[in-house]
């Protein structure tokens, strides 16, 4: 993310239960400490998210790590509903992580990798699913969101990760 300093993107992407810079889906987000402020909630590890994939799907998300310091956070998927992921699905873990662009230049590389195990046909659905459609599609809508643009930009300066499959159908 060219020219976009790494604090203003942290701010913007630091509350795990806030995704409306990655997508347009409802996200529900709870059960939330009454004694925290809401930024704390959205930061604690422990917090959760539920994301509503239309028509009936679901899914639930838990928040296991979270850096301020480091600008990363990390969260695994403990639940969703069946039409979600075809055949074996488990162990989805993912990464957000931001550092600064390399060699003094002006900017933010952002990073969101994930793991999972599932069937070789999940895997190849799931990969193709998260690098298009939730991954790519996400750091694209937060550049442009950050620019202060509608227009799209079809070459985000960030790149998503999908671990290769495994023999286990790990990707």
């Amino acid at each position: 993310m060219a020219g976009i300093p790494i604090d203003q993107v942290w701010a913007r992407i630091r509350d795990f239960c806030d995704l409306s810079w990655a997508t347009d889906k409802d996200t529900k987000t709870g059960p939330e400490d009454p004694s925290r402020s809401a930024a704390d909630n959205a930061s604690r590890v422990g917090a959760r998210r539920v994301i509503t994939i239309p028509p009936a799907g679901f899914i639930k998300e838990t928040l296991t790590a979270h850096s301020d310091e480091k600008h990363s956070y990390s969260y695994n998927i403990t639940e969703f509903s069946p039409e979600v992921f075809p055949g074996k699905f488990q162990n989805y873990n993912a990464t957000i992580s931001l550092s600064p662009a390399p060699g003094g230049a002006a900017g933010t590389v952002a990073s969101w990798t994930a793991s999972f195990d599932g069937e070789a046909e999940t895997a190849d659905f799931v990969t193709m699913g998260l690098e298009e459609d939730v991954f790519g599609a996400g750091l694209a809508r937060l550049e442009t969101a950050l620019r202060g643009s509608t227009a799209a930009i079809t070459a985000p300066s960030s790149t998503p990760a999908i671990a290769a499959p495994a023999a286990s159908g790990s990707a």
